[in-house]
């Protein structure tokens, strides 16, 4: 299938096209977050600390398929100015699967463009993750992505962690480096939910120990150091599919 992509900076609409484009991201959204709340999506779009809202929307035969939300937070994190990066994408069911990596290489791509446009501020990837499989997808692959089962949480990726942990209302602190929250998850069979998960796998059977829960919608707070350096690489061993651990 052919899917192309259009990306636009949500937070340089007008109020009236922001308006209009929440109306339409929404109604998507809806359809793969069946239980999502206008408010939760808001969240990422009109958070008043964004300095930029990244929109990729993916189309196939002129059909919306999927999007992610990309949010740059501009925050003052252990008394310097830091950069915050989360993500939310959504993708219709008979997509999802084989478009994975897809979503995966323009989000790095994203939030490349964004290192380049601010090179001398340190810059965090910040994600909640609430499936398995997906969590050994990237540990596996980016060496610098934790928690993790081979390495302890580096000091400094804790102190930020636990700053922006402190901004969720519904976090649970399960170890010294582990913090879970609820989150939205499309609706899914018993035999979706196994799919999600890697048998035999060290960083799969690390995510169940800590979040065991996932198929009701805890997730893992997951952190990333986003420099030049970092990007590079992961994008290269996810294009690759090459392993570091």
């Amino acid at each position: 299938m052919d899917i192309t992509e259009t990306v636009f900076d949500f937070k340089a609409l007008s109020t009236q096209q922001q308006d209009y484009f929440f109306e339409k991201i929404a109604e998507f959204d809806q359809q793969v977050f069946t239980l999502t709340c206008e408010k939760e999506l808001k969240k990422y779009l009109y958070d008043p600390q964004a300095i930029s809202v990244t929109i990729i929307q993916y189309h196939h035969r002129g059909k919306l398929v999927g999007q992610t939300i990309i949010p740059l937070l501009a925050l003052t994190l252990l008394h310097q100015p830091t950069l915050v990066v989360n993500s939310r994408a959504s993708f219709l069911k008979s997509y999802r699967h084989q478009y994975n990596h897809k979503i995966i290489n323009s989000a790095l791509k994203a939030m490349l463009n964004q290192r380049f446009k601010y090179p001398l501020t340190p810059m965090w990837f910040i994600a909640t993750i609430n499936q398995p499989k997906l969590y050994a997808h990237f540990v596996s692959r980016v060496r610098g992505f934790y928690p993790r089962s081979d390495i302890r949480m580096p000091e400094d990726y804790l102190s930020v962690l636990q700053v922006i942990a402190s901004r969720q209302h519904d976090i649970q602190k399960r170890d010294e480096d582990i913090y879970v929250h609820q989150t939205c998850v499309p609706l899914r069979s018993e035999e979706e939910l196994q799919q999600l998960r890697v048998h035999a796998n060290p960083h799969c059977d690390f995510f169940l120990q800590h979040a065991p829960d996932y198929f009701d919608g805890i997730g893992l707070m997951c952190i990333c150091r986003l420099d030049s350096k970092t990007l590079t690489e992961t994008a290269l061993n996810f294009a690759l599919d090459r392993k570091v651990s």
